[in-house]
């Protein structure tokens, strides 16, 4: 499949829908999800190994990603800590006459670093 369609099932898949969706694909998307949690978990692992006096008491995901159902879900039961997807316009008044909120909402996670470089100011350190 071309990427729009792995897209498309990645979004339908978090919102829910199977219809329209091939067989196996929720399968493909849940042995992802586990890779990378598992490359994760190595890496907090080593982390926090070398850094005695830090602990990890929740995680926040971003990016398209984010989007892959089983992620989330996968990622805590590893860790065992809160996962959660991150909404960077949570805090922000946003006129809602001039912006589609679904869009918006729809859209967070994708948003975060963009969001994050559009509120920087001249002076800000990296």
């Amino acid at each position: 499949m071309n990427h729009e369609e792995a897209e498309h099932f990645k979004i339908g898949l978090s919102a829910g829908a199977t219809d329209g969706i091939p067989d196996g694909v929720d399968e493909i998307m849940n042995e992802v999800a586990e890779s990378m949690a598992g490359k994760l978990q190595r890496t907090l692992d080593f982390f926090l190994a070398s850094s005695s006096d830090l602990t990890l008491s929740r995680m926040y995901l971003c990016g398209g990603s984010a989007k892959v159902p089983a992620l989330q879900r996968i990622l805590a039961e590893r860790s065992r800590v809160p996962v959660e997807i991150i909404d960077p316009f949570r805090h922000l008044t946003i006129d809602q006459s001039r912006f589609d909120m679904d869009f918006i909402r729809a859209h967070a996670a994708e948003a975060t670093v963009g969001l994050g470089l559009a509120l920087r100011r001249q002076g800000d350190r990296a």
